[in-house]
């Protein structure tokens, strides 16, 4: 009888442990089920967010090469109605209005005189290799420099080219040149 009374209780001591071990591999099933189901939750959200700073990239770059595209529409437009004349032709009014699309008033007033030009005749002028390097940028305003060839002629008597270099500073939300600073003159620059 101490017999059976032993191997009764060894046996409900066997069916309690297995019972306790199904419902603790139950509830590890569950947790690894829900580790599982977490993990590819986590992989997911990195995927994404690796998309998301990909795509923030690639607009960045965007929008900076429109303020570049801008840059350089307002530099060259500018430098074209201040440099590029023939005063058998010139209308130097329509010059400035012009330069106003593409600067500041103070810059236009600092470029173009109220009275307008001498009335030299057979004075020509333009620019060449005009080239925009950008210095610094912060927030809309673009610094940089403007380098180019001043290619001027007075009837037959003088045909000569110069290289120059200025500093200019711009602002992409007015898309205008808000300032020009004359920094040198180079000899002439090649393309």
């Amino acid at each position: 009888m101490k017999k059976n009374i032993g191997i009764g209780v060894l046996i409900t001591l066997l069916v309690a442990s297995m019972a306790i071990c199904t419902v603790f591999g139950q509830k590890l099933s569950s947790v690894n089920s829900k580790n599982i189901s977490l993990t590819n939750q986590v992989n997911q959200s990195k995927k994404q967010i690796s998309a998301l700073q990909s795509a923030y990239s690639d607009l960045n770059k965007k929008k900076n090469n429109y303020i570049i595209d801008d840059l350089n529409t307002a530099v060259t437009k500018l430098y074209s109605d201040y440099l590029t004349f023939d005063t058998s032709t010139d209308n130097y009014a329509e010059r400035r209005k012009d330069a106003q699309k593409y600067a500041s008033q103070d810059v236009v007033n600092q470029l173009f005189s109220t009275s307008g030009p001498s009335s030299s005749s057979g004075v020509s002028s333009s620019t060449s290799s005009l080239k925009v390097f950008i210095e610094n940028q912060q927030g809309t305003v673009v610094t940089a420099l403007v380098s180019y060839n001043l290619d001027v002629k007075v009837a037959a008597t003088i045909d000569r080219s110069n290289g120059y270099y200025d500093r200019v500073t711009y602002d992409s939300t007015s898309k205008q040149i808000l300032s020009l600073d004359k920094i040198g003159q180079l000899s002439p620059l090649k393309n």
